[in-house]
């Protein structure tokens, strides 16, 4: 009897020590970085992504190599990693004995645009447009070289541009990321309505209208063109000189012109003097040249 005894004394003590031995030895889970196991993952700067942790012991910590570029941090199963500065490093997750190692790649957003063209009318007031991306040191140049715009500001709080306009016209603004990225969004100032003919117009209000009474335009072969307020040239007191004469003129270019005005205390908008003068359309037999604030409308010539 005590042998039968001693005999389920050593079965129950081999049972036991195997069942010890099998927890001790368990092997315990690798840690999982999100729903695809990454090894690595991209963060836009001043951008935070989370994943979620699986795996390990159920409890994590982690470090991050390269803390001016990235912070890392975990709550509870979901990692938390936020990019500051284009770059690159890596993150380290513990969970018990077991570690993980993720690379971190920083990248600067791109710039987008709610619109690529601006299309408004003299004297506007625009705050629609939002530009986003770029980094936080991303920047706004502004091309104007027809001064049509009164105001342009980019609020770097709401990401909008504020435009206010002022005459007919065309300006760029170029948007310049920390990766030097560029985008350019192009602003077209039309005045609504057409032309009558040759002339000069005033192109600072919502309508297009004309500068003066266009009743006779002279070209004169080599040498310019006269718009005159009178059918007489003699006796117009509006008379508009332009020259040198305009030859081969190229769509979308510039050309300097002196304007010459037979009575210029009878002009408000136009001054005399040297002109860098736009060439905003060409036509068969006609040419229409941008001002600040006016628009003309002459014969060219070719050679």
């Amino acid at each position: 009897m005590k042998h039968i005894y001693n005999l389920l004394a050593v079965v129950i003590l081999s049972i036991s020590l195997t069942a010890c031995h099998n927890e001790l030895g368990l092997e315990q889970s690798k840690i999982l970085i999100g729903d695809e196991n990454s090894s690595s993952i991209d963060v836009f700067t001043y951008t935070t992504r989370m994943l979620i942790l699986k795996g390990g012991t159920g409890k994590y910590k982690s470090n991050v190599n390269n803390s001016k570029l990235a912070t890392v941090n975990i709550n509870e199963d979901t990692l938390r990693i936020t990019g500051i500065l284009e770059g690159k490093t890596y993150a380290s997750i513990w969970s018990g004995d077991e570690c993980r190692k993720l690379n971190i790649n920083i990248i600067v957003p791109n710039i987008t645009s709610t619109k690529d063209i601006i299309r408004l009318f003299p004297r506007d007031e625009n705050r629609s447009i939002s530009i986003n991306g770029g980094g936080s040191l991303a920047k706004m140049e502004v091309e104007d070289p027809m001064n049509i715009l009164k105001k342009v500001k980019w609020n770097a709080k709401t990401n909008i541009i504020e435009l206010d306009t002022y005459c007919e016209g065309d300006a760029y603004l170029h948007i310049v990321g920390e990766n030097n990225q560029t985008k350019t969004i192009k602003v077209e100032v039309r005045c609504k309505g057409e032309t009558n003919g040759l002339g000069a117009y005033s192109t600072t209000s919502r309508s297009l209208s004309e500068l003066y009474r266009n009743t006779l335009v002279v070209h004169r072969k080599g040498v310019g063109t006269w718009i005159c307020n009178e059918a007489n040239p003699t006796t117009s007191k509006k008379t508009i000189k332009i020259t040198p004469a305009i030859i081969n003129p190229q769509k979308g270019s510039f050309i300097e012109a002196k304007l010459s005005l037979s009575y210029p205390d009878e002009f408000s908008s136009i001054k005399d003097g040297k002109y860098k003068l736009y060439i905003q359309d060409v036509k068969e037999r006609y040419v229409v040249l941008v001002g600040r604030g006016f628009k003309l409308i002459i014969p060219y010539e070719k050679r």
